[in-house]
Formats: structure tokens, sequence, C-alpha cells
């Protein structure tokens, strides 16, 4: 019920970063918020999840930024979730990528 109540949500580092809190926050339409770093998911992430380059010395006004804009981030964030985080396109994407190696 908490979780209704957030508008945007930072995943730290060293803290369940990747976890199923990002399933959950993005199924809400909430605004993830991750810190700028390689990884990804097999289907990208990258275009619908803002990151933050904490090391940056603008990195503050990057996250005022996508505070102010939280509700675009956020209908991005659940756009991806319901793109690439339903089970019907986890299984499709498994699928895909088993016919490519046969």
């Amino acid at each position: 019920i908490e979780s209704h109540k957030c508008k945007v949500i930072l995943n730290p580092p060293g803290i369940g970063e990747y976890t199923s809190r990002m399933f959950e926050q993005s199924y809400l339409g909430n605004c993830i918020v991750l810190r700028k770093n390689s990884y990804d998911n097999g289907i990208s992430w990258k275009n619908h999840i803002p990151e933050v380059d904490f090391n940056s010395d603008d990195w503050e006004e990057d996250m005022t930024s996508i505070i102010n804009n939280y509700e675009e981030h956020g209908q991005s964030c659940r756009k991806y979730f319901d793109s690439s985080w339903t089970a019907k396109a986890i299984v499709n994407y498994l699928i895909e990528n088993i016919e490519k190696e046969i």
C-alpha cells in the first residue's frame, strides 16, 4: 500500500538495486531511478528507466529534473514493464532467442 504513495523510487547500489522492486514499482507506474552503469537486461531498459551519474558534478540537477518530470518517467517505466516484464513478454523473448539458435 505504501508503494502507491511513492512518486520516485531511487534504487541505491548495493541494496538490491536490480530486484523485484523494479518490477513492482514499474507495474505501478512509479518512476524508478538507477545509478548510471553499464548493466542492462536482455530487453534494454536504458531508454525507459532514468539513470543518474552520482559521480557527476551536476547529478543534483539531473535528479531534480527527473523528480520534476516523475509522471512522464513513471509512464515510461510502466511502458517498459508492459512491453518487457510481463509473463507473455518474457516468454516471447525466450522463444525468439531459442529460435535464433535453432
